[in-house]
C-alpha cells in the first residue's frame, strides 16, 4: 500500500513514504475560532466571544453563566474510501491563551462539555459514542501560552452514521470548569485516518514464445493482489479479463508488436510491464498444388520494404512486392518445390507446393513362399500437401492363375503359380496422371537375395548366399541396376563372391531396380532399392 497524507481544508498533500491516510475537516460554524469563557475576556484577548446560555448546576459546578459554541463538520465531501477503510477518528483542538488560571493549575472540559447535537440546538446524550469518556484535562504548565494541538479520540460507528446520512456531525462544546477560569481554542480539526488499497505492481519478466505469423504465447510472473492482466500493444487493449499469469494472442502476420502487460484489481491497473517486442512472420497465402500451363497467385499480408521472394528451381516466378505469380517450370516434373519470403539474407517464412500429378509406390512383400496365400499391396502417396488423389491404376502382369483383386488403393492378389510377376502403379490428381511404380515380385522358391540397405545412400550390398541355386559349384550371378526409365547403369558377376557391392553414391535421389541373374533360370530375381542422400 502507498502511504500519504491528506488535509481536507480544500488541499491535498501526498506523503509516499506513510501507509495512513487522513482526511482534515476545518469546523465550520459562525466562527473561526471558538472560545471557552466564564468571563468577558481579557482585552488581549481577541477571539470573537461566542454567545452565552445558561445551563444550570447539571454540568458543572458552575451554575451561572457559561460559554458555549458548536462546532459544526460537514462530512458530504469525505471520500468513500476514507469510509470504507477508516481506522481511526479524533476532534484535534488547537489550544491558545488561559485565563484566569493559576501556574501549573488544571483547566478542564468534562465529558459532558463536548456534545453530540444532532444538527439541533438542544444537547443531547450522544457524548458515549463520540468517544468522549472521560474528561479533558490540561495542565497550564504543560501548555502555558501558545497554539497548542490537544487530540481526543471520536467513535467511528458516529463518523460512519452521519457520512451514510449525509447530516453534518454537529457539537456542542461548553465550558464547565469553576467560575473565572477559562481556555481559548483558536481552532478545531475532524481529522479521518484510513487505509487506502492500492492497484497491484507492474508484472515483470514477460516473454513471447511460440511466435507464428497468427500469433503468440505470452507469459509473465504474477503480481501481488492482482485479480485479472490485461494485454496492451502499446495503448491498445489485445486482450482484457485473463485470470492466470499466460495466454495465447491472435496477431496480425508480418507485423511489429510492443507488447505491455498491466494487473488489475478492484482499485485500478497497475503501470504497464517492460515492453515486449514481437515480430510475426508474414503468411505466404496460395494453392497448394501446381499444374503445369495453370500459373497460380502468391501472396503475403503487410508486404515489407527490402523482403524479397525466392523459389526452388523447378518454379518460375514473375512479378514482385506483395503479390506474384508461380508456376511449374517443367511438363515432366512431378514433385515437390517451395516458394519463400527471404530478408536481408535470412529466409523469414517458406511454403512448400506440389507440382504435377501425384507420386505412389508400391508397399508389400517381394517375394511370397508357394503356398497358395493372399498378400495385400497398398498405394502409398507421396502427393504432400497437393490435391487429391482421384483415383488409382494398377497392372497386373502374370501368370492368369495369380489374380488379382482391385479394391482402389489397395489389391489382393492370390498366389497359386511360382514365377517372377511385375505389378504397377500410378495415381491421377487434378494436374493429371503421375509416374508409374514397379514392384517385382517372386513366387515360391529359390528365396530371394538379400539387398540392402534400403534405402541406400553409398554402398549397396548384395547377398547372394542364401540362394538355394549358390550351392550350385560353378553358379556365377550376374548383376544389373536399372533406373526407372529402364536404363541399365551398373553390372557386374559374383564370380564366386557371397556379397557384390554398387557405389550408388553419386547417382541422384530415386527408385531404382536390382535385376540378379542366376544362370539357371531365364527370369531375373528383382529388388526395388531407394537411392537417398
Amino acid at each position: 500500500m502507498k502511504k500519504y497524507l491528506l488535509i481536507f481544508s480544500f488541499i491535498i498533500i501526498p506523503f509516499w513514504a506513510f501507509c495512513q491516510l487522513t482526511y482534515t475537516i476545518n469546523n465550520t460554524a459562525t466562527y473561526g475560532g471558538v472560545a471557552y469563557i466564564t468571563e468577558p475576556p481579557p482585552a488581549w484577548y481577541t477571539v470573537q466571544q461566542i454567545s452565552y446560555i445558561d445551563v444550570g448546576s447539571t454540568y458543572g459546578s458552575d451554575s451561572g453563566k457559561t460559554g458555549r459554541g458548536f462546532l459544526k463538520f460537514d462530512l458530504s465531501n469525505v471520500p468513500s474510501d476514507a469510509i470504507t477503510y477508516m481506522t481511526g477518528a479524533s476532534l484535534v483542538l488547537t489550544i491558545g491563551n488561559f485565563f484566569y488560571a493559576f501556574t501549573n493549575d488544571t483547566v478542564k472540559i468534562n465529558r459532558t462539555a463536548v456534545k453530540d447535537v444532532l444538527n439541533d440546538a438542544k444537547l443531547s446524550s450522544r457524548y458515549d459514542s463520540l468517544g468522549f469518556s472521560s474528561n479533558i484535562l490540561i495542565n497550564t504548565a504543560i501548555i502555558p501560552v501558545g497554539n497548542k494541538n490537544f487530540t481526543v479520540s471520536i467513535d467511528k460507528q458516529t463518523i460512519i452514521e452521519y457520512r451514510n446520512a449525509n447530516t453534518p456531525l454537529t457539537m456542542a462544546v461548553i465550558h464547565a470548569n469553576e467560575k473565572n477560569r477559562g481556555i481559548e481554542i483558536n481552532d478545531a480539526k475532524l481529522v479521518i485516518t484510513y487505509t487506502q488499497p492500492l492497484p497491484p505492481s507492474a508484472p515483470t519478466n514477460v516473454q513471447a514464445s511460440n511466435i507464428t505469423s497468427t500469433g503468440c504465447t505470452l507469459s509473465w510472473t504474477a503480481s501481488s493482489g492482482a485479480t485479472k492482466y490485461e494485454v496492451y500493444n502499446n495503448t491498445t487493449l489485445l486482450k482484457d479479463s485473463i485470470a492466470s499469469t499466460s495466454t495465447s494472442l491472435t496477431l496480425s502476420s508480418n507485423t511489429s508488436y510492443s507488447i505491455i502487460v498491466k494487473a488489475v484489481n478492484s482499485f485500478g491497473s497497475s503501470p504497464g510491464s517492460s515492453p515486449v517486442t514481437v515480430i510475426t512472420p508474414p503468411e505466404i497465402s496460395g494453392s497448394n498444388y501446381l499444374c503445369y500451363g495453370s500459373p497460380q497467385t502468391f501472396s503475403i499480408t503487410n508486404w515489407q520494404s527490402g523482403q524479397t521472394w525466392e523459389k526452388s528451381s523447378n518454379l518460375n516466378i514473375s512479378g514482385s512486392g506483395g503479390s506474384v505469380t508461380v508456376s511449374a517450370a517443367s511438363s515432366s516434373f512431378n514433385g515437390t518445390g517451395w516458394v519463400s519470403i527471404n530478408q536481408g539474407g535470412q529466409e523469414l517464412v517458406r511454403k512448400g507446393v506440389w507440382i504435377g500429378g501425384p507420386i505412389v509406390t508400391i508397399s508389400g512383400d517381394a517375394w511370397v513362399p508357394m503356398d497358395y496365400i493372399y498378400k495385400t499391396y497398398n498405394a502409398i502417396s507421396q502427393n504432400y500437401f497437393g490435391s487429391a488423389i482421384t483415383s488409382y491404376d494398377w497392372l497386373w502382369q502374370s501368370d492368369p492363375s495369380n489374380p488379382m483383386y482391385n479394391y482402389g488403393y489397395w489389391v489382393n492378389i492370390y498366389f497359386n503359380v511360382e514365377g517372377i510377376s511385375k505389378l504397377s502403379l500410378r495415381a491421377c490428381n487434378t494436374c493429371g496422371w503421375g509416374p508409374y511404380d514397379y514392384l517385382y515380385i517372386t513366387a515360391g522358391n529359390p528365396s530371394p537375395s538379400s539387398v540392402y540397405p534400403n534405402p541406400v545412400s553409398d554402398m549397396l550390398n548384395i547377398d547372394v548366399s542364401k540362394n538355394a541355386n549358390s550351392q550350385s559349384a560353378g553358379v556365377i550371378y550376374d548383376i544389373l541396376l536399372y533406373n526407372e526409365m529402364g536404363m541399365q547403369l551398373r553390372k557386374t558377376n559374383s564370380n564366386g563372391k557371397a556379397i557384390v557391392q554398387f557405389d550408388v553414391s553419386n547417382l541422384p535421389n530415386g527408385i531404382y531396380y536390382v535385376h540378379i541373374f542366376d544362370g539357371v533360370k531365364s527370369t531375373p530375381e528383382i529388388h526395388k532399392i531407394i537411392v537417398q542422400h
